[in-house]
């Protein structure tokens, strides 16, 4: 066969193909958003919609215990984050991680990209966005 490629198939088509309807077994697809579009973008849609065989569960940041900050004596709360308190229940020391982790990052869209509140902030603030995210975000909210 000198000369004649082979086609070797990835890991995931292996895997679902191979073992997904395998007795006692299960398959666990575990990554980031990459942006709108793509096969896991696929897959979280069909999902989060209750189609195809994957079963969703999204951990969004603020579920880590360990993700909270000494909180100091002056500390107020814009609008934005009193939107987030109120919708996610957070608390100050959430607030305070987030903010120092923001300054860190140097944009609230590479947090969100890194730490979503949700299944849509995580793809709409990842990937290379034709529109700008906030606006997307926003419009999606109003609907």
């Amino acid at each position: 066969m000198a000369g004649r490629k082979r086609r070797v198939k990835p890991a995931r088509e292996r895997l679902l193909t191979e073992f997904q309807y395998e007795k006692n077994t299960k398959v666990i697809l575990e990554s980031t958003a990459n942006g709108v579009g793509g096969v896991f973008y696929d897959y979280v849609m069909d999902a989060d919609a209750g189609r195809g065989d994957f079963e969703l569960v999204f951990i969004p940041w603020f579920w880590q215990n360990e993700y909270r900050a000494e909180v100091p004596r002056d500390f107020t709360t814009d609008a934005d984050e009193r939107y987030l308190k109120q919708t996610y229940d957070l608390d100050d020391g959430q607030l305070q991680w987030r903010r120092q982790k923001i300054y860190g990052l140097k944009s609230e869209d590479k947090f969100k990209q890194e730490y979503p509140c949700n299944i849509q902030e995580a793809f709409l603030f990842s990937g290379r966005p034709v529109f700008d995210p906030k606006h997307t975000e926003a419009a999606r909210q109003e609907c």
